[in-house]
């Protein structure tokens, strides 16, 4: 009798063979050899590296799927692979199946279509399953999703590499105006250490990474189109917004005057930490002047005339921050299209990354 492990590379080849002569891809047919697979490795002390060898091995059709465009085919080999081994671990129960690799590939496939926020949940699901793998508290293990998420280009070796180069680009280009305009030294690999990487904001991470991806989503379409930016100043609002929440709670971890409170408790405490003066209110009185007039409100701080407080000037940096907090307390109380967004994007995008990197250069 045949060990299942060749059973099951025989039957791979019988797969890849049928694939390029018919382009059929009989999965069905592989569960009793995988199931056979999956009984023999149960007993591992380690059966993740089994695991990963069995959902490589649809690696090859894979590519060559995605070679062609054919997004619904390369979504469905992966979703069908972890059916098998759903399957095979609802019958096995308490045994778990590894699948960090499929949903990767899974997520990478939806990321490459351009289902932002379907790949990205799947890259988590694959950090998650990696994480069991890993058996280490408080720890993400090195894995192709942790790169992606973390927009690590140190290591080519990771298929959706021409995904996080060009997203790494953007970022270290922000970082970059940042350090111009505010004297800091941080560079992107202090970024990456210092807060990226960090276990303690890895959630906050994956909205980070799935905003930059949004907003170089949404610009490439805007410079492809003259039209829909009513619609579209919605879909900016949204990014936006969630790029405040990241910037909220980042402070909120680090608050130790309280980790409670709005966004003008954490945005309190970053002035304070940053030495601006919070004498008369500063973040009051924008707030009122963005109740009254939301459109001339951001276009005074883009234009540096915004005045409040008594206060004859203000650095670029804090008025970045009063920005972050004008969309924070507007994006998620509006439904109304607000023209002023998508027209002014990429600078409001800007001023909350610029207060993004400040939260990060005094915090973390």
């Amino acid at each position: 009798m045949l060990d299942p492990d060749e059973v099951l590379n025989r039957y791979f080849e019988a797969l890849y063979k049928e694939f390029n002569e018919k382009k059929v891809i009989n999965i069905a047919a592989l569960e009793p050899v995988a199931r056979d697979f999956f009984d023999k490795h149960a007993g591992d002390i380690s059966p993740g590296a089994p695991h990963d060898h069995f959902f490589s091995l649809f690696g090859r059709i894979w590519i060559d799927v995605m070679s062609k465009g054919l997004y619904d085919c390369a979504e469905w080999i992966w979703q069908e692979s972890i059916e098998i081994a759903k399957r095979w671990e609802k019958d096995n129960k308490p045994q778990l199946i590894h699948k960090g690799t499929p949903l990767y590939f899974w997520g990478g496939t939806a990321i490459h279509r351009g289902d932002l926020r379907r790949g990205f949940l799947l890259l988590h699901a694959a950090l998650d399953e990696d994480r069991r793998k890993h058996h280490k508290k408080d720890e993400d293990p090195y894995t192709p999703a942790l790169k992606f998420v973390t927009l690590d280009t140190r290591s080519e070796e990771q298929f959706l590499y021409d995904l996080v180069k060009p997203a790494a680009k953007e970022v270290a280009g922000l970082l970059e105006s940042y350090r111009k305009s505010s004297g800091s030294i941080l560079q992107f690999e202090d970024l990456q250490r210092r807060y990226m990487q960090s276990f303690e904001v890895r959630d906050i991470v994956f909205i980070l990474a799935l905003a930059v991806f949004e907003k170089m989503s949404l610009q490439r379409v805007f410079e492809q189109i003259d039209s829909g930016r009513g619609f579209g100043s919605q879909l900016c609002a949204s990014c936006l917004f969630d790029l405040c929440l990241v910037v909220e709670e980042s402070i909120r971890l680090k608050n130790t005057d309280t980790g409670k409170g709005t966004f003008v408790h954490q945005a309190t405490y970053l002035a304070k930490k940053c030495g601006w003066s919070l004498s008369g209110d500063p973040l009051n009185g924008i707030n009122s002047r963005r109740e009254d007039d939301l459109d001339k409100c951001i276009l005074d701080l883009l234009n540096g005339t915004m005045r409040v407080a008594s206060r004859s000037s203000v650095s670029s940096l804090e008025r970045d921050l009063w920005i972050t907090y004008v969309l924070r307390n507007s994006t998620a109380h509006t439904l109304a299209s607000k023209k002023i967004i998508s027209d002014h994007f990429e600078e409001l995008y800007r001023s909350i990354m610029n207060t993004l990197f400040k939260v990060i250069d005094v915090l973390y």
